[in-house]
Formats: structure tokens, sequence, C-alpha cells
């Protein structure tokens, strides 16, 4: 009995191992995800209704959508709408886009097409004719290209209308920039060999029942990559896009993009467009720093750089580099200043500098203040920056030290005397207090005020 048992046993594994059962060697069903339920799955058998078995779903690249399926309100009626990417599945298959509703209680298609593009970029929303309703921005990618192509479609009347765009694009944003209710398109095309980049901007036009180009300016003829797109407000009433970008020379700048009401037209204010002039983009920096509203103020900052004051033949690697943290004067065509900070990006925080360290604009140097940076030893020291009368500048008191350790480090000997700052999963910030008496020390409360990890 045991012998026949023994044999039972050996004919099963070889059995399980051997190949002869895909639902135990490979899975079969038992390792397939289960099928959904409800709304899902009559939306997932639509899709296989109309693709066929073996389908994919193809997923956007970029953006906030990220889905294959994303389920958004098209209608303005309160309910979803379901908005599927897919390929059959075959060697040459088209991308496929279908929209679906639910109607009475039963999801339907609404809206099937194809595209020969390689992949999708993004998809985005907005009202482009000022319907309030929501129209839907989907890129398209070419395989060996660079340029994005870009359609709409628009919900009517229970049907979906595709729209085609005249450009190609490298980053695009909408938003409504000319104050009309109605959102409008800004294309970014960085050209390729000699020609010309230049963001365009699109209406929708109520003849050609399409977005039309309406404006266009030049960008940075230097620009060789956008780094970062932001929309946001450049004052009180400009809404803009920001563009991050990076140079032939390796440095990054900004140009602003915005619809001049007085004159009806895009402008890029900052961009030098006249090479002869010698002139420069005033934001060019060395720093991968990109714009955001830094201060919550609900206005975009741009961020410009400047070395810390030093002496002659200092080590360069060492002098910390100030950031400073500016709005945009529409009138002017100039900078003003709303925040300085000290920034390691190595170690994932920044120094706010208090006002009580700045000095006037007027003066040689912009701060009281100086900082030095040691890598080995992750610390950053604020100094005393004492001016001479020559106009030159030498270092004065120590006022307090930043350093960084690992928890372990924190407990040990080498953390004494340290005030702790900030403590996170991985590190635990201090500082080490110099020079009490001086007027420009500041306090373990002010030191936490004015000490932020990056997020």
């Amino acid at each position: 009995m045991k012998k026949r048992l023994l044999a039972l046993i050996l004919v099963i594994s070889v059995f399980c191992v051997s190949g002869c059962s895909a639902n135990f060697v490979n899975g079969g069903n038992m390792m397939r995800p289960p099928r959904p339920t409800g709304d899902k799955a009559d939306i997932q058998n639509i899709i296989e209704t109309k693709a066929g078995a073996g389908f994919t779903f193809n997923y956007p690249q970029t953006g906030e959508y990220r889905s294959a399926i994303t389920m958004e309100d098209l209608d303005n009626d309160g309910y979803d709408e379901a908005i599927a990417l897919y390929s059959s599945g075959n060697e040459n298959s088209k991308l496929n886009l279908m929209f679906m509703t639910k109607d009475s209680g039963e999801w339907k298609s609404i809206g099937n097409f194809t595209n020969g593009a390689s992949g999708v970029d993004r998809m985005l929303f907005a009202d482009i004719n000022g319907d309030s309703q929501k129209e839907l921005l989907l890129g398209w990618t070419s395989l060996g290209s660079n340029e994005k192509k870009l359609t709409i479609y628009a919900y009517e009347d229970d049907f979906v209308r595709e729209m085609t765009v005249d450009s190609t694009y490298t980053e695009l944003a909408a938003a409504d920039f000319d104050n009309d209710a109605k959102d409008e398109i800004i294309l970014l095309t960085i050209a390729n060999n000699d020609e010309d980049s230049f963001a365009k901007f699109f209406k929708y036009s109520t003849k050609e029942k399409r977005p039309m180009i309406n404006s266009s300016v030049q960008l940075d003829s230097n620009l060789t990559r956008i780094i970062n797109v932001t929309v946001g407000m450049a004052d009180s009433t400009t809404r803009a896009v920001f563009l991050d970008g990076e140079t032939h020379a390796g440095t990054n700048t900004t140009q602003i993009i915005f619809w001049d009401t007085k004159n009806e037209c895009l402008v890029n204010p900052l961009n030098v467009f006249d090479d002869s002039s010698n002139k420069t983009n005033i934001s060019a920096r060395t720093s991968s720093t990109i714009c955001k509203d830094i201060n919550n103020d609900g206005i975009i900052e741009i961020p410009s750089i400047a070395t810390m004051p030093s002496r002659n033949r200092e080590n360069a690697a060492t002098i910390c580099i100030m950031t400073t943290w500016n709005t945009y004067l529409k009138d002017t065509n100039t900078f003003t200043g709303v925040l300085n900070m000290v920034i390691s990006y190595k170690e994932g925080y920044y120094i706010i500098l208090p006002d009580k360290w700045m000095t006037k604009q007027e003066e040689k140097w912009p701060t009281y203040v100086t900082a030095r940076i040691n890598s080995d030893n992750r610390t950053m020291t604020f100094y005393e920056w004492i001016t001479d009368n020559d106009s030159s500048g030498s270092i004065g008191e120590m006022l307090f030290t930043v350093c960084v350790y690992s928890n372990k480090e924190w407990k040990s000997e080498n953390a004494k005397n340290m005030v702790m700052i900030r403590k996170t999963d991985s590190a635990v910030y201090a500082a080490k207090i110099e020079n009490t008496k001086n007027d420009l020390s500041l306090n373990e409360d002010e030191i936490k005020d004015c000490f932020r990890i990056i997020s």
C-alpha cells in the first residue's frame, strides 16, 4: 500500500512540472485577474465586442490622466462618460478611441475613432467652444519623431465629433488666456535644424467649427529642450504659460507667453530676438529650478540665482548660491524679488533668508550674510559678511551651521550640542548656533521657521 501511495505521489509530481497541464504550470485561469463587475464589466464587454479577442489597452505617456479607461462628465449632466484607448493587437493595428455613455441604465458606444499614431502622448480636458462642456484634447505620438499631433473631441447631441488642429507640437497648454470665458490652446514647438521655434495660439472658430490659429510668437532660438510647462497667473489678471527650457549654452531660462489684450496678439517679452544685441534673458540660470508659486499667493514666481559674496581665490565649490524668486512686472518687463533662499539639492532642503539679512538693492552685495557648504560633512554654514570701504568684503562671525545626520548618527556623540530642526524617515536635520549676540544671528525658533524640506 505504501509503495502504491509513493508511486501516485511521484506521478502527480512529474505531471505538475512536466508542462503537460497549462492550468498548473502557467496558472491558466487561476492566474488571471478577476473580471470587473458592474459598470466596469459592461464597459469592458463593449470594448471586447468592438475590438475582438486579444485587444490591448493603450496608456497616455504624460499628463494628469494616465489610464486606458478614463471617466469624465463630457455633457455636463452630472454623470461620467467612459473614454477608452486600445488597439486590437494585430501587427498593423491602429490605435482606437471609444466613447461610451450610460443610457437608461445601459452602457453604449457613442463614438469610435482610429488613429495611425504609434502611441498616446497625453489627454486633457478644456471648454474650447464656450458651451460649458468639456472637450477632450488628445495628443498622439509618431514613431521616430518628436513631433506630436493634437485632435479634439466634443460630445454634441448624443454623439462625438472629431476636430483637427493644423499644427504639431512639442508641449501644449489649454486655459482661458484672453479672459473670454473660453479656453484657448497654446502649442509650443521646438524646431528641427535651422527652423524657428514658435508658440501658437489657437481659438475656436464657429465658422470652421474647430480651433484655428489666431496668433503666434517666436520662442528663444537657443532653446534645445523644454524642461517644464506651467500654466498660472503672471499677475492678478494675466494668465500665462511659463516655459522652463534648456539652451545651447547649457543654461536654463524661463519664457513667459501670454495674450496681450491691448495689441490682441501672443507675446513672449523675455525672449531676446536679436542675437546681435548681446542681451540675455534675465531669467538665465545654471540651476535646474523651475517656476512655481513658491509663496502660495496665486502668482507664479520665476527663479534667478546669484553667487553669495566671497573673497578672491576661494574654492568655488563651497560658495553657496542664493536663489531669488521673482514676480514678473508686465509694465516694465522686469522682475521684483519676493523671496530669497539657499537650496541644498543634494540634501533636499532649503533655508529662507530672513528680511534682516537683505540689504538695499543699490548696495554692492544683496545680503549681509554669506554661506558655505561642505558636501563631505553634510553641512551648510552661514556667516556675517562685512563690506569694506573699497567695496570688497570679508567673512565675519559664524552665525549657525545646519547639519544632516542619519538616524543612527543622530544618536551618537557627534550630534551633541545640536538642536533638532526636522526629522524624516531617512534623516535628521539639526543646527548648531554659534553666535547669539550678533544682530544677524537667528535663534532656534527662527531657524526652524526658515527651514524647509524640498517637496
